[in-house]
C-alpha cells in the first residue's frame, strides 16, 4: 500500500463526492462539478490539518503523488479527469485531479499572502 501519511488520514467525503468515489454513472456535466468539489473537500481538509504545506517543490511532489496513489487504492472505482486530448497517455490515473489539486492550493495561498509577484509577466 502506498505511504500517504503516517495516519492515512482522509476528510469525510460529501455524500455527492461519495457518488463519485464509487464510480457512479453520471453525465460529463455533473462528474466535473464532483470532481471540483472533491478537489476543495481535500484542499480544506488538508490546509485544516496542516498537510502537505513545507517542504521543497520536490519533496510536495512526491507528496501529492502519495497521496493520489493511496487514493487511487483506496476507491479503485473513483472516475477521475480525464487526461488532456492529446496529452500523454502514460501518466497515472490520478495525475490530472492531483495536478489541478496543487495548483489550485498553491494559487490560493499565494492570494491570501497578498504574492502577487508572479502573476507580472
Amino acid at each position: 500500500s502506498p505511504a500517504w501519511s503516517e495516519s492515512g488520514l482522509l476528510p469525510e467525503f460529501s455524500v455527492g463526492v461519495q457518488q463519485l468515489l464509487k464510480g457512479a454513472p453520471l453525465p460529463e456535466a455533473i462528474l466535473g462539478n464532483l470532481r471540483r468539489q472533491m478537489r476543495q473537500e481535500l484542499i480544506s481538509f488538508l490546509d485544516d490539518h496542516n498537510l502537505l504545506q513545507e517542504g521543497s517543490s520536490g519533496t510536495l511532489r512526491w507528496q501529492y503523488s502519495d497521496l493520489g496513489k493511496f487514493l487511487a487504492t483506496k476507491y479503485p472505482k473513483l472516475l477521475w479527469d480525464p487526461p488532456r486530448e492529446g496529452g500523454d497517455r502514460r501518466v497515472e490515473v490520478w495525475s490530472t485531479f492531483m495536478r489541478r489539486l496543487s495548483a489550485t492550493r498553491r494559487s490560493r495561498r499565494k492570494t491570501l499572502k497578498g504574492d502577487r509577484s508572479t502573476d507580472s509577466p
